[in-house]
Order: structure tokens, then sequence, then C-alpha cells
């Protein structure tokens, strides 16, 4: 996607890390979504393009570049309302996806104007058996302290409270690809060491990235 690939340099960084043998090998791919209304749209949590990553993409990512089909090999991660996309998608979806990267998740949103400012993500989370996803959750010391910081705060003490395997970070910075392309690093060695052979996905705020 253009704001991971160009703002957030992901390719560079993931080339460089490859090679110093900071991460193991790790395939890229990031879908455009081509407009700032479909980015709106699909990257709210949103059945069709969950099923698109699914039941579309992933099998014919595996397919094209036999990729390993153990979830605990396969991360997807976003950043703002991608990062909360790509944790519902997990939460939908645990049998592909394993592990979770939330850069600054955009946690205020909820699919009725009833549900905003509700953690509704973190609601759905709670209502639910513990499934098999780790999270590596980032969030900015300068982002609203309310929306955003607030609510990420909260989402990590409910997967927390629920059993799962979470890794919290805070940042001074605020809600930029600047910021985020300066944390991504940590998470990757986290989620990806190099002596393991994983298959990535990371929604970015408009894209998705399947590294």
């Amino acid at each position: 996607g253009p704001s991971y690939g160009s703002a957030g340099r992901v390719p560079e960084m993931l080339d460089r890390m490859i090679t110093a043998g900071a991460i193991a090998p790790t395939v890229a791919v990031m879908v455009d979504s081509i407009t700032l209304d479909n980015r709106q749209k699909e990257l709210a949590p949103n059945e069709p393009f969950t099923r698109f990553i699914a039941e579309e993409l992933m099998p014919m990512l595996r397919a094209r570049f036999d990729l390993s089909a153990d979830p605990r090999k396969a991360v997807i991660a976003g950043a703002s309302r991608g990062g909360q996309s790509a944790s519902f998608i997990a939460m939908r979806h645990p049998e592909l996806f394993g592990n979770v990267i939330a850069q600054s998740p955009a946690l205020w949103w909820g699919p009725t104007e009833a549900d905003m400012a509700t953690h509704w993500l973190a609601r759905s989370f709670e209502s639910r058996d513990r499934l098999p996803i780790r999270f590596y959750i980032q969030m900015g010391t300068l982002e609203d302290a309310k929306s955003m910081l607030g609510t990420g705060r909260h989402f990590q003490k409910v997967l927390r409270a629920k059993g799962y395997d979470v890794t919290y970070r805070e940042f001074v910075g605020g809600h930029t690809f600047l910021s985020w392309r300066a944390m991504l690093p940590q998470a990757l060695t986290t989620l990806l060491p190099a002596d393991e052979r994983p298959t990535t996905a990371s929604i970015e705020g408009q894209h998705i990235a399947v590294p």
C-alpha cells in the first residue's frame, strides 16, 4: 500500500532486517484501498472486506508463494483504522492469523452511533472465549488521551484479563507514519524472530500488507 510502502518504507525495512538476520525471511503484499471512501468503509470492521482477506487474498497468496498455513507464522497488522481492522479480522479468522500488530488502532469506532466510544472491539473480545492470537499494540503518548490512548490502554487490559499474550508499548509521538515507522521494527522482531519462517499480513490505515 502507498502509505506503508512510501511513508512507512516497509519494503526497505524488511529487506534490511532480513539481510541483517533480525527477522525471518518474509513475504510482503500490500493492497491499495484505491480511494478514501473505500478506506473508510473497508477498514471499519467490515464483513465483505474480511471475507476478501480470508477467502480470496490469503488462499491466492498461499498458492502463489507456497506460504505456510500455520497461523502462528502469520501476522496481520495495521495503523490507525487499519489497526482496528487487523484486530477484528484476526478475531474472525484466528485459523489464518495468529499474530496482530496494531499501531495506534482507532478503537473509538463502533458499527452504530450508539457503539461509538464504547470500547466496542474490546467488548467483542471480552464476550468470546480466548483465541490463539498474540498481540503487539503500540500507542503514542501524544495521541488523543481519551479516544486513542485511553482506548488502547483499555483494549490491552481487556486482552490481558482474557489471558492473551500481549505486548503493549507506548512511544513518545503522535498519530503519524513517522512514529509508526520508527516503532514497527520492535514489533517485527518480536513476532517474526529470525529462527522462524513466518508469513505476515498487514493492514495499514488504507491498505493491506501481507509480509
